[in-house]
């Protein structure tokens, strides 16, 4: 009788130890599953005649971690095969740059990118523009890069630019004022020593234009003030003659390169203001009573 007492005792010591075995396999808020304990314990807890239903309640949870855990180690697997797909296509990017750097530098080393070098490196008043040009198609056609290409159309922009300054600058220094006016060769260059500077072209040249320029404009103030001083010299409706003012003017004025038929009209003017002031000096001189003997 005392030998199943004990034997109930121990019976239900195991139980109770199973049980709490059972829940402290479990996962909890703080804990992490552990599959082969709660597998264990399970086992255990069923041999020592848990109740049934926490078992089974057990086993639930179990396969629901082994759910978890498998989902797990898929998301690894993926994650390690997109890193290893990444870091293959990252690899297979660098060896597709690295080729085609090399495939550029040997372009850039090809007859036709050292021949459009060569002929791009001329001073911009040296180059031959259409010599250049067919370089540039044939580099085009090898391959060379766009940078290399653009650097021989811009070459090709500033020598073109630079022949049609230096013509312009030629044939506006070069120009006379018998066919056209002195505003208009003034103009024209005016507007091509700008653009002669802009174009680079060699300095001395560039001011020597601009210093006939400048005697040019003052050549021309002096006449436009030599023409006003003409004008104003001029009797008027509400001015007195002055002879000798009109005749500096006059001189002045043809000598400034006013036009001739402004001075000979200034001229006529001038002979009638002369004839009309002796006429009145003979006219005043007939008043005047004759002195007594």
């Amino acid at each position: 009788m005392a030998e199943n007492d004990a034997a109930a005792a121990e019976a239900e010591a195991s139980k109770k130890a199973a049980e709490k075995e059972l829940t402290f396999s479990l996962p909890g808020l703080f804990s992490k599953a552990d599959p082969e304990r709660m597998r264990m314990a399970i086992a255990a807890a069923r041999t020592a005649g848990v109740d049934e239903a926490a078992v089974v309640e057990a086993e639930g949870k179990m396969v629901r971690v082994l759910e978890r855990e498998e989902e797990e180690r898929k998301r690894l697997i993926r994650v390690q095969e997109a890193e290893e797909a990444e870091a293959a296509a990252k690899q297979v990017a660098e060896e597709e740059k690295a080729a085609a750097v090399a495939r550029a530098l040997a372009r850039e080393q090809a007859p036709e990118a050292t021949k459009l070098r060569r002929v791009s490196m001329a001073a911009v008043s040296e180059i031959d523009v259409d010599a250049l040009q067919v370089a540039i198609a044939e580099a085009r056609r090898a391959g060379v890069s766009t940078e290399t290409v653009n650097a021989g159309v811009a070459k090709v922009a500033e020598a073109r630019r630079w022949s049609k300054a230096t013509d312009a600058l030629d044939a506006a220094t070069a120009e006379t004022t018998a066919e056209v006016s002195p505003e208009v060769v003034m103009y024209r260059l005016r507007t091509s020593v700008v653009e002669a500077r802009a174009a680079g072209l060699p300095p001395h040249k560039v001011e020597a234009a601009a210093a006939q320029l400048s005697k040019m404009e003052a050549a021309v103030e002096a006449r436009l003030e030599a023409e006003r001083e003409l004008a104003f010299s001029l009797p008027g409706l509400f001015s007195k003659a002055d002879p000798e003012r009109m005749r500096k003017s006059i001189s002045v004025a043809r000598s400034a390169g006013v036009a001739e038929a402004t001075v000979t009209d200034a001229e006529d003017k001038m002979a009638r203001v002369l004839e009309r002031e002796e006429e009145d000096r003979v006219t005043l001189a007939r008043t005047q009573p004759e002195p007594e003997p």
